[in-house]
């Protein structure tokens, strides 16, 4: 567990949605992140993975009224290429299947607004370069999808046939309750000076990104 100074720029994550509305969530879905005891602060720890990490607390996490110099970005479907290791989640799960020639099952109900890491680190290094105020901002790529449709996209710049099998929430014991829509939008990130890509545009880089390359930019300076 580590501390945090005074005067320390935080920047957290975070996929937080809710199954209401039907139009891009603004900054009126609101949680909240607080101390997980007394020694430190934790700013991002689901029940799920505390039950799965055996982590003997759990964690609500304050998204409104933040300590000056907390960032906090809420993202949602994020893919791309880590800086170590293989790529995971849904979108590498579908490239996979549709590279080796199968047919990947796709979520034909489930709206989303695919956040690539590549943009997402770039809007939040602009966000500390630039001193934007602290706080809660969306940071997703411009835009919002299904996953079928995610998924056509991406076979349509593969060059392959688009051979999907679509699946319907309610058809699908998962290990968790997911929301059917969770598209955001980047209303205040764009007040901000940041103004994220359409997620085709970012489908398209992601998949002619060279193998192994960090889509991670330099880490602003400090000090």
């Amino acid at each position: 567990m580590r501390t945090f100074a005074p005067g320390e720029v935080l920047t957290a994550y975070a996929e937080i949605y809710d199954n209401v509305t039907q139009s891009p969530h603004r900054l009126d879905v609101v949680t909240t992140i607080k101390p997980a005891n007394s020694d430190g602060n934790v700013f991002s720890q689901s029940s799920e993975a505390a039950a799965a990490q055996s982590i003997p607390y759990l964690v609500e996490v304050p998204l409104k009224g933040l300590a000056p110099g907390a960032y906090v970005l809420r993202v949602e479907s994020l893919f791309g290429q880590p800086p170590a290791g293989p790529a995971k989640g849904s979108a590498a799960g579908i490239l996979a299947t549709l590279k080796a020639g199968g047919s990947p099952k796709v979520f034909e109900d489930r709206t989303i607004s695919p956040s690539y890491l590549p943009d997402v680190a770039r809007a939040t290094r602009y966000l500390m370069e630039s001193e934007a105020p602290a706080g809660l901002y969306h940071c997703v790529n411009t835009g919002q999808c299904t996953w079928l449709e995610f998924a056509r996209e991406m076979a349509r710049l593969l060059g392959v046939e688009p051979r999907f099998t679509p699946v319907r929430m309610a058809n699908v014991q998962l290990r968790a309750q997911r929301p059917m829509f969770c598209a955001l939008s980047n209303e205040k990130l764009r007040s901000a000076g940041v103004d994220m890509p359409p997620w085709q545009d970012a489908l398209a880089r992601y998949l002619s990104a060279p193998p192994g390359a960090s889509p991670l930019p330099p880490r602003p300076p400090v000090g």
